[in-house]
């Protein structure tokens, strides 16, 4: 048998072209009898039509009066098809996309609903499933929404206490709750309970409660520091340059509750795993998570008292300060205080004073910073000279080099010098630097995020890791070191050197190392030289020395006289 296929009748005219299927041919003799709507077409749920047309125009003139219409954007409210064989109508209902079925739109006369709402609901226009599910909930009716059905639900919150961490959120089917909870917490029991059952998890053993193993969403934590690893993620470079990086952080403490039980040994294995550089200690019903400080050992609270002694510093003038801002035994206020040359007005003062070197046009700003002096340079310059050590430092650089090499210089001039202090997520590590900040919290982290360019297959934590390697173990190939020496000051001017010039001072840089080395290896000879001299005297005087008093035992032996 023929597979009959529908003719689709169009309701608007201007929608006609060449190519639209045209309304089929049928004379007034094969409508011999006036039949009633309801033994001719199919309606959509909730819609009728009145009467008993004789003809076909008059069925088509019907059809379009009562399901005529388009939306904004052209498509038709409904779709008439047609059947030859079975010669009947049906009535499709379309939404604004010009389906019968959308993931995005609701179309009621078409959705499976029960009782007098459902009757009601199927009466009203097509709208998005938002819209549909505000219009059951203002009705005090709560409903899971699919394109085909509406179906009565209840909130997660009536059903069972969840454990802590793996509630559930939103409506359930009703019918649907033991299907749903088999799929989000397999095995489990509800036990009776004050009020609403408790739901709680079945360990591999078969049991709620165990000392093999370990159930992480009602575990007990004892840490010090958040279980969150935050980090920078990288992003992918566009026309050769990386897009700005975005912060990431993520909950470790609270994806772990997610998970159904498991042993100790594989709840180990998944905080190693975490991105975090810590150590848990597993018991049953907790779990103990501890830093792994520098050291190398485990520890509740980072950096250990060895560490953290090591880490200090004794300056010449009796403060104690961390080593890393220690300058050939002085800190920064002492820096600031040194006497020295100026290299720029050539004056025999303290390295911090106000420099009277000529500049072409200064650049005034109308901003007054009270924290530390403002930068010296001309007008659209993009370096100047730093007050406090009379180096040449970037614009746009300048308040990163404020905090890394002048933070502990002591208010003064005019300047506060407070320095915005900023503390370590997981440790007692603290720095005015935002940089060396971030670089510290990657060691806390075990993702290595930066691979060798070279393609060998390491990886590391920090960038700066990832260039020592290329200098060790690939010959510094393709890594470029930035230096000062590339800007001088000339004519009241900071400029940079050309190329060539660079070039040239890279050169006689190299020549004046190898002579050095040269130098030094001629000393070494010479020394080496010397140095056998000398033991080959002592061994000369060794010898004599043992002569003679071999001389002085015979003639003790021998009578004197004869």
């Amino acid at each position: 048998m023929a597979r009959d296929n529908p003719i689709v009748v169009y309701l608007t005219e201007p929608r006609h072209h060449e190519n639209s299927p045209r309304y089929p041919d049928m004379s007034d003799s094969e409508w011999e009898d006036s039949l009633p709507w309801g033994s001719i077409c199919d309606f959509p749920r909730g819609f009728t039509m009145a009467g008993a047309p004789s003809s076909y125009e008059e069925q088509l003139a019907e059809l379009r009066a009562k399901f005529g219409g388009v939306y904004e954007n052209d498509e038709p409210h409904f779709k008439l098809m047609y059947s030859k064989t079975l010669e009947r109508w049906r009535v499709l209902r379309l939404c604004p996309c010009g389906l019968s079925t959308c993931s995005t739109h609701v179309i009621p006369s078409e959705m499976d609903s029960v009782g007098e709402l459902g009757v009601a609901f199927a009466k009203e226009e097509v709208m998005t499933m938002q819209s549909a599910r505000s219009w059951w909930e203002a009705r005090g009716q709560l409903v899971v929404m699919t394109p085909t059905a509406v179906l009565p639900a209840q909130p997660w919150a009536d059903v069972c206490t969840f454990p802590a961490g793996r509630e559930l959120r939103g409506n359930v089917v009703i019918g649907q709750e033991t299907i749903e909870l088999q799929a989000h917490f397999g095995d489990h029991i509800l036990q009776e309970n004050q009020g609403l059952p408790l739901l709680l998890q079945k360990c591999p053993c078969g049991t709620t409660s165990c000392d093999v193993h370990i159930f992480p969403a009602t575990v007990k934590y004892e840490h010090s520091f958040p279980l969150e690893v935050h980090r920078f993620e990288l992003q992918a470079k566009i026309n050769g340059k990386r897009r700005k990086a975005k912060k990431v952080m993520v909950p470790v403490g609270d994806n772990f509750r997610l998970l159904n039980p498991m042993s100790f040994a594989d709840a180990k294995q998944w905080w190693s795993n975490s991105g975090l550089h810590c150590s848990p200690i597993i018991s049953s019903g907790n779990i103990e998570i501890q830093m792994i400080c520098k050291c190398g050992n485990a520890f509740a609270q980072v950096p250990c008292a060895d560490c953290a002694a090591k880490a200090l510093g004794k300056c010449k003038c009796g403060a104690i300060v961390k080593k890393r801002k220690l300058k050939n035994g002085l800190c920064h206020d002492c820096v600031h205080k040194q006497v020295v040359e100026c290299p720029h007005c050539k004056l025999k003062t303290t390295r911090g004073h106000r420099c009277r070197a000529r500049m072409d046009n200064p650049h005034f700003s109308s901003r007054m910073n009270t924290t530390y002096p403002p930068l010296l340079r001309n007008k659209h310059d993009k370096k100047g000279i730093c007050p406090d050590c009379q180096q040449i430092v970037s614009y746009n650089k300048y308040h990163v080099h404020q905090n890394r090499c002048h933070s502990g210089i002591k208010p003064g001039g005019g300047y506060s010098r407070e320095y915005k202090l900023l503390k370590c997520f997981y440790c007692d590590y603290s720095s005015y630097d935002i940089f060396t900040l971030t670089t510290h919290q990657k060691s806390h982290i075990t993702i290595l995020e930066y691979e060798c360019r070279h393609k060998c297959g390491r990886r590391f934590a920090t960038h700066a890791a990832e260039l020592n390697h290329c200098k060790a173990k690939h010959g510094g190939a393709s890594v470029s070191t930035p230096s000062l020496d590339s800007f001088v000051r000339h004519k009241g001017r900071i400029v940079r050197r050309p190329a060539e010039q660079i070039k040239l001072v890279a050169q006689s840089d190299a020549q004046k190392k190898k002579d050095l080395a040269a130098t030094r290896a001629e000393l070494a000879k010479v020394q080496a030289e010397i140095k056998a001299v000398d033991k080959a005297m002592e061994e000369r005087a060794a010898f004599r020395k043992a002569q003679q008093e071999k001389r002085m035992e015979l003639a003790l032996k021998e009578p004197f006289g004869i």
